[in-house]
């Protein structure tokens, strides 16, 4: 059985068992790419139309649909998670007849999360008819005109295993990603990044950002977390290859560095980079830690620093670093004079 007829029988099943005196009449083929299925109960009768593809199983366990915006000209995405014994929605638009038949047929729901203030959506109208909880971003739970049921906040991990992730000087001050470490890794995001187009992910208009620069570097952030699927919230979704399209739009800023100890360098600085203590100073008196390390680096000749007595470090032989990813590109060598 393919997938179509796989989900037209689930159809059947969902409208028997609601009421079994109902005849549904499905075409087999669509027109212009719609279904009209005919729902018969004595001499009643009504259509409804739906999507060829409104409803789509993108990941193990993961739909979603989509409402295309006339006015932004892009569709708007939903998303329905099933994470163990979890139903969870995302962001959800309106929903096609579909949509709401698979969501209904997984009742009860758990609860809705909203990535941003501005992906609101239909969540309130869900919730009242789901009779489920909402979780919003809790720095964006002032400016929404909806009454969560919790707020949450960077590095809390949501019912059903599902990271939050706070990103710094976006569009609006809440704006989050949502991470789900299963498989080769999934990252959900809002207005953090449109899918436009296909294949490919880009920020929002300049004007949209206080300042695009920071914006950039508050999603850098992002490639900390392995992933290869990205599911957007407005455009269309990669499902494999995710990480390395999120790379393109936000390039590492160099920037320049005086090592303690050691000649002026040129150092691409990398927010990839896990750091501890105070290594270096810049020009305007700016500190970053003094020990850099990172698991997903290169490692050529590395020894780990130690601190000696009062605020004296030492350390023997070369530190070095290249990048395995391509960010950051360069090579931090540091032959200190400390003893």
């Amino acid at each position: 059985m393919d997938e179509m007829e796989e989900g037209k029988q689930k159809f059947l099943e969902v409208v028997q068992g609601i009421d079994r005196s109902v005849q549904v009449v499905i075409p087999v083929t669509p027109s212009n790419s719609m279904f009209l299925i005919s729902l018969t109960k004595g001499p009643n009768r009504k259509f409804i139309t739906v999507s060829e593809d409104a409803m789509k199983q993108v990941l193990p366990d993961i739909w979603q649909w989509s409402w295309f915006s006339e006015e932004k000209q892009l569709d708007f995405n939903g998303l329905f998670l099933v994470i163990g014994e979890h139903k969870i929605l995302v962001d959800p638009p309106p929903m096609t007849a579909e949509a709401r038949v698979v969501v209904r047929r997984h009742e009860p729901i758990d609860y809705i999360v909203i990535t941003n203030r501005d992906h609101i959506r239909e969540a309130a109208a869900y919730q009242a008819e789901l009779r489920c909880q909402l979780r919003v971003p809790e720095a964006d739970a002032a400016q929404m005109d909806v009454t969560p049921t919790k707020t949450y906040k960077d590095g809390e991990l949501l019912p059903g295993g599902i990271w939050a992730i706070h990103l710094k000087d976006q569009k609006s001050s809440g704006e989050s990603a949502l991470y789900i470490e299963r498989g080769r890794g999934v990252l959900i995001v809002g207005d953090a990044l449109i899918g436009k187009p296909p294949g490919s992910v880009r920020l929002l208009p300049a004007e949209k950002y206080a300042d695009v620069q920071k914006a950039k570097d508050g999603l850098c952030r992002l490639l900390k977390y392995n992933f290869d699927s990205l599911l957007v919230g407005d455009g269309a979704s990669i499902l494999a290859g995710g990480k390395q399209q999120v790379e393109q739009p936000i390039p590492v800023t160099p920037r320049r560095w005086n090592m303690i100890g050691s000649p002026v360098i040129n150092v691409p600085w990398s927010p990839h980079l896990a750091t501890w203590g105070t290594f270096a100073q810049s020009a305007d008196g700016a500190t970053r830690p003094r020990r850099i390390i990172r698991r997903s680096w290169n490692c050529k000749k590395f020894s780990v620093m130690k601190k000696a007595s009062g605020r004296r470090w030492q350390t023997s032989g070369t530190f070095g670093l290249m990048p395995a990813n391509g960010i950051g590109h360069g090579r931090i060598i540091w032959r200190p004079s400390i003893s």
